[in-house]
């Protein structure tokens, strides 16, 4: 009995001990019970919502002559005819090709995978079982395309279920430590986003949306970080906020829209119109109590005047103005809309005006958010603000912050889009 009750110690320890490797490896390892708001259960059906089961996600930041592909499953590559919309191209033979790595690059006609060459200007890779995929270091699940963009370079497409995307984007957007009704209510902000986008598509276009943060975060399926190790890009916990909230939407005057998210406001969102073209109702300024917090809910830069006046210079030069020293910076006019020219800054003789837009993209890692105040004081250019990100909609860590008050994720984003109604599309 004794050395029983030693080897039940010994087994206790050692799932202890790799139940903590997983946490300190796995940054998607979700900790914590499974919370299941009764709000949920209220969300009411919505019919006439007729949107796509799939997200075509553009994995190219910007267009390419080559990419390594992986696929871990056999496979079959095959042109693709995006107006019969079936994933082969009629009379054209396809052949089951065995798992590897091979490399796709554009020819002048067409496509070369491996050996192998097709015509034509797009090409697909389908896996017999998802997911399977890798494109460098990511993986995917759903297929991949590749098309071509002129005669030397391509996008790479992936074609993914619309809740797997929802899943991978809301670890891709909100740490996996974020209580799950803020997790929850991210997954619904998610999916709004991306079918607006997919809605908002011309009938050319050849993706719905970026896998970066032009968009939404987007890591696909796993990853190998710069360690080489695998990273999981959804966790038990993101798939969980997908498929309890699946289907549910964000409305404005019964229609779709544009669910932009902040990671901070600092206290008080920004407007929709000050920021975005295509702003809503639902997109004007509320109080945020829960990103106290966060790093950089306030925050302070400095930069020596002498390096600030180099960048301002040469922004002034390439706009065919001189621009001395950076005597002074200062906000003359009070207006939150961050296109219109409400800094002035003087070089001791001349005054030009630039909005927060523009100042901000002068010193892009110094300033985290359009809402800041800048001076030039004792040899250095002080910027001091609040927040990170645009500050439009939904704040992140506000969400956090009302999630760990007990708050679920309907009354989550009826405070951050006032007047938007949240439904289940049927």
């Amino acid at each position: 009995m004794r050395g029983k009750l030693v080897i039940f110690v010994l087994l206790l320890a050692v799932s202890g001990l790799l139940a903590g490797w997983k946490i300190s490896h796995d940054p998607q390892c979700f900790i914590g019970g499974r919370a299941t708001p009764a709000d949920l259960a209220s969300v009411p059906p919505r019919r006439g919502f007729a949107f796509p089961r799939e997200v075509r996600v553009c994995l190219t930041a910007a267009p390419v002559s080559q990419v390594q592909v992986t696929v871990d499953q056999p496979y079959t590559a095959q042109p693709y005819t995006a107006q019969s919309f079936t994933t082969q191209a009629p009379g054209v033979a396809t052949k089951r090709e065995p798992p590897g790595t091979v490399v796709v690059s554009v020819l002048p006609n067409g496509f070369r995978i491996g050996k192998r060459e097709f015509r034509g200007t797009s090409l697909e890779i389908v896996a017999e079982r998802s997911p399977a995929i890798w494109v460098e270091d990511h993986e995917y699940r759903g297929r991949v395309r590749f098309l071509r963009q002129g005669a030397k370079k391509m996008v790479v497409v992936n074609v993914v279920p619309l809740e797997d995307y929802v899943a991978s984007v809301v670890d891709g957007e909100m740490p996996a430590a974020f209580p799950e009704a803020a997790r929850q209510a991210q997954a619904i902000v998610a999916r709004t986003y991306v079918l607006f986008q997919t809605q908002s598509a011309r009938g050319s276009s050849l993706y719905d949306v970026y896998a970066t943060t032009r968009s939404q975060n987007y890591l696909g399926y796993q990853y190998r970080g710069r360690d080489r190790r695998r990273y999981a890009a959804e966790s038990a916990s993101s798939r969980r906020a997908a498929d309890q909230t699946a289907g549910m939407i964000c409305l404005s005057d019964g229609k779709l829209f544009c669910t932009y998210y902040t990671a901070v406001c600092g206290g008080q969102t920004a407007g929709g119109s000050d920021v975005f073209g295509d702003a809503v109702p639902a997109l004007e300024p509320v109080a945020c109590e829960g990103c106290r917090d966060a790093e950089l809910y306030r925050w302070t830069q400095e930069i020596p005047a002498a390096e600030a006046a180099d960048v301002v210079r040469r922004y002034f030069a390439a706009h065919g103005k001189r621009f001395d020293s950076l005597a002074s910076i200062r906000r003359v006019a009070a207006t939150q809309n961050v296109r219109e020219p409400s800094f002035e800054l003087s070089d001791g003789r001349r005054r030009e005006r630039l909005s927060a837009l523009e100042v901000r993209r002068l010193f892009p890692s110094a300033i985290h958010s359009f809402q800041f105040e800048a001076k030039v004081t004792q040899g250095q250019l002080v910027i001091e603000g609040r927040g990170h990100g645009h500050g439009v909609g939904l704040c992140q860590w506000g969400a956090r912050g009302m999630a760990r008050s007990g708050a679920g994720p309907l009354e989550i984003l009826r405070h951050y889009y006032p007047g938007a109604e949240v439904v289940a599309a049927e």
